[in-house]
Order: C-alpha cells, then sequence, then structure tokens
C-alpha cells in the first residue's frame, strides 16, 4: 500500500473516519463516511532540501535592504 521514492518521500493510502459536516446550500448536518485518502510524508533529504531553498531565499530578501 505505500509508494516509496527515495530522496523524495512515500506516499501512502490512510483511512479518513466518519464526521460531520454541513450542506453548504441547507446548513443541515450530514454524516461523511469513511474513506480511503492520499497521504504523503516527505523524506528527510527532501526536507533539508527545501529548509535550504528557503533560508537561501530569506538571505536573499534581507540583502534588499
Amino acid at each position: 500500500n505505500n509508494i516509496e521514492v527515495r530522496g523524495f518521500g512515500t506516499f501512502k493510502i490512510r483511512q479518513r473516519k466518519t464526521r460531520m459536516a454541513r450542506n453548504p446550500r441547507t446548513g443541515s448536518p450530514v454524516e461523511v463516511s469513511a474513506r480511503p485518502v492520499p497521504v504523503f510524508k516527505p523524506s528527510k533529504e527532501l526536507r533539508a532540501m527545501v529548509a535550504g531553498i528557503e533560508e537561501h531565499l530569506l538571505d536573499d530578501d534581507d540583502s534588499d535592504d
């Protein structure tokens, strides 16, 4: 059930619980049934790379002053 892309992350299917929601048209409560949803968990390498890019972008913004 898992798809792993090394250096990028892992895709999984997680079961979402039954929950109560509201019909936007009428405002009446509606039960939304449990269903599978895709979930992505980034790898440590991807998180580190994104953090480095954000840090680099923030440094560039500071040098404009």
